[in-house]
């Protein structure tokens, strides 16, 4: 079973960049009027870049998938691939626990990130900090691993 966005999310994100490079558009048409606006045109264009070229194809890619050997979450930048792929191998897992914690982002904001931890038959563990998408269809996946023998326990 794979898990993705609505289609919605990532055409806004598209819709979003296009509008930026038409605002970017409209100022370069108006800097005989206005000394900034090729400053203001050269911000959009680099924010319509970022956010098309980067976030968007991003979106279209992000899924989380649980099949007979891997429940895994594939996100990230969309010319790096494998960069965001992180998961657990199904049939060595002998439970999950879910936990949180605790992080601090930038300038000092304290940030909870869901982690789902599996340990292993053999004792070893492997982390996983949950996305949204993972967090969205939370129930399905639990409902799934427990399906399969999977004990999961909750600690949030």
């Amino acid at each position: 079973m794979t898990y993705t966005l609505a289609l919605y999310i990532p055409l806004a994100v598209t819709a979003v960049a296009l509008g930026l490079a038409g605002l970017g558009w409209f100022f370069v048409r108006r800097r005989h009027r206005q000394k900034l606006a090729l400053r203001f045109a050269f911000v959009c264009f680099l924010m319509a870049a970022v956010v098309g070229g980067v976030m968007a194809p991003g979106m279209f890619l992000d899924r989380v998938t649980i099949d007979e050997q891997r429940l895994e979450r594939s996100h990230g930048i969309w010319f790096m691939p494998d960069y965001g792929v992180k998961g657990f191998d199904l049939p060595r897992v002998r439970e999950i626990v879910i936990g949180e914690q605790q992080r601090t982002a930038r300038r000092g904001r304290r940030v909870t990130d869901e982690v789902w931890t599996a340990i292993y038959t053999d004792g070893s563990r492997e982390e996983v900090v949950a996305g949204d998408l993972w967090k969205h269809h939370r129930a399905q996946i639990i409902e799934r691993l427990r399906k399969r023998g999977i004990e999961v326990k909750d600690l949030r």
